[in-house]
Protein backbone atom coordinates (compact mmCIF):
# COMPACT_ATOMS: atom_id res chain seq x y z
CA UNK A 1 0.00 0.00 0.00
CA UNK A 2 2.89 2.11 1.29
CA UNK A 3 4.67 2.69 -2.25
CA UNK A 4 1.30 2.74 -4.61
CA UNK A 5 0.44 5.64 -2.07
CA UNK A 6 4.16 7.41 -2.88
CA UNK A 7 3.60 6.68 -7.03
CA UNK A 8 -0.02 8.46 -6.94
CA UNK A 9 0.88 10.88 -4.39
CA UNK A 10 1.16 14.81 -5.77
CA UNK A 11 4.61 15.55 -4.28
CA UNK A 12 7.38 13.45 -2.79
CA UNK A 13 6.84 12.10 0.44
CA UNK A 14 9.30 10.37 3.05
CA UNK A 15 8.38 6.73 4.40
CA UNK A 16 7.16 8.47 7.39
CA UNK A 17 5.32 10.89 6.19
CA UNK A 18 3.63 8.63 3.55
CA UNK A 19 2.53 6.51 6.74
CA UNK A 20 1.41 9.19 8.32
CA UNK A 21 -1.14 10.06 5.70
CA UNK A 22 -2.05 6.70 5.12
CA UNK A 23 -2.67 5.96 8.92
CA UNK A 24 -4.80 8.85 8.72
CA UNK A 25 -6.43 7.73 6.24
CA UNK A 26 -7.21 4.38 7.09
CA UNK A 27 -9.02 5.69 10.33
CA UNK A 28 -11.39 8.16 8.38
CA UNK A 29 -12.15 5.18 6.08
CA UNK A 30 -12.70 2.52 9.07
CA UNK A 31 -15.04 5.29 11.19
CA UNK A 32 -17.17 6.30 7.62
CA UNK A 33 -17.50 2.40 7.50
CA UNK A 34 -18.24 1.50 10.79
CA UNK A 35 -18.10 -2.32 11.17
CA UNK A 36 -15.37 -4.14 13.42
CA UNK A 37 -16.21 -7.03 11.27
CA UNK A 38 -15.06 -6.23 8.02
CA UNK A 39 -11.21 -6.06 7.39
CA UNK A 40 -10.91 -2.23 5.97
CA UNK A 41 -6.72 -2.02 5.88
CA UNK A 42 -7.66 -5.38 3.25
CA UNK A 43 -11.45 -4.80 2.26
CA UNK A 44 -10.50 -1.11 1.30
CA UNK A 45 -6.77 -0.29 0.62
CA UNK A 46 -7.64 1.59 -2.65
CA UNK A 47 -10.12 3.93 -1.06
CA UNK A 48 -7.49 4.35 2.08
CA UNK A 49 -4.96 5.31 -0.68
CA UNK A 50 -7.32 7.45 -2.00
CA UNK A 51 -7.83 9.14 1.28
CA UNK A 52 -4.45 9.45 1.99
CA UNK A 53 -4.19 11.43 -1.51
CA UNK A 54 -6.65 13.63 -0.34
CA UNK A 55 -5.35 14.46 3.07
CA UNK A 56 -2.06 15.92 0.82
CA UNK A 57 -3.87 17.01 -1.41
CA UNK A 58 -5.42 19.06 1.45
CA UNK A 59 -2.39 19.67 3.08
CA UNK A 60 -0.97 21.48 0.39
CA UNK A 61 -3.88 23.74 -0.24
CA UNK A 62 -3.85 24.78 3.33
CA UNK A 63 0.18 25.27 2.95
CA UNK A 64 -0.66 27.76 -0.12
CA UNK A 65 -3.43 29.65 1.28
CA UNK A 66 -1.35 30.08 4.69
CA UNK A 67 1.32 31.98 2.14
CA UNK A 68 -1.73 34.06 1.11
CA UNK A 69 -1.78 34.90 4.60
CA UNK A 70 -4.78 32.62 4.97
CA UNK A 71 -6.94 33.51 1.53
CA UNK A 72 -8.71 30.54 -0.10
CA UNK A 73 -10.40 32.32 -3.19
CA UNK A 74 -10.25 36.65 -3.98
CA UNK A 75 -12.30 37.86 -6.66
CA UNK A 76 -11.49 41.57 -7.93
CA UNK A 77 -14.33 42.55 -9.28
CA UNK A 78 -16.66 41.77 -6.39
CA UNK A 79 -14.06 42.47 -3.66
CA UNK A 80 -14.97 39.52 -2.12
CA UNK A 81 -12.38 37.33 -0.11
CA UNK A 82 -12.76 34.13 1.19
CA UNK A 83 -10.71 32.92 4.45
CA UNK A 84 -9.24 29.05 5.02
CA UNK A 85 -8.66 28.54 8.73
CA UNK A 86 -7.92 25.57 10.65
CA UNK A 87 -11.32 24.53 11.69
CA UNK A 88 -11.61 23.50 8.28
CA UNK A 89 -9.52 20.81 8.25
CA UNK A 90 -10.97 19.47 11.99
CA UNK A 91 -14.29 19.41 10.27
CA UNK A 92 -13.42 17.56 7.40
CA UNK A 93 -15.15 13.89 5.88
CA UNK A 94 -14.71 12.20 3.60
CA UNK A 95 -15.23 13.16 -0.10
CA UNK A 96 -18.45 12.11 -1.33
CA UNK A 97 -16.57 10.01 -4.36
CA UNK A 98 -14.61 8.26 -1.79
CA UNK A 99 -17.78 7.58 0.43
CA UNK A 100 -19.75 6.70 -2.68
CA UNK A 101 -16.89 3.41 -2.99
CA UNK A 102 -17.85 2.43 0.97
CA UNK A 103 -20.63 0.43 2.64
CA UNK A 104 -21.67 2.44 5.26
CA UNK A 105 -23.08 0.28 8.18
CA UNK A 106 -25.11 1.91 11.31
CA UNK A 107 -24.65 0.14 14.55
CA UNK A 108 -28.01 -0.86 16.16
CA UNK A 109 -28.09 -0.42 19.83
Amino acid sequence: MLELFKKLSPIELDDELASYYISIGTQMVKQYVNNDDIDTEYEFQYQIIQTAIWLVQMSEQSKATTNNGGIQSLSSSGRSVTWFGLGDFSNMELPQNIKAQLPHYAKVW
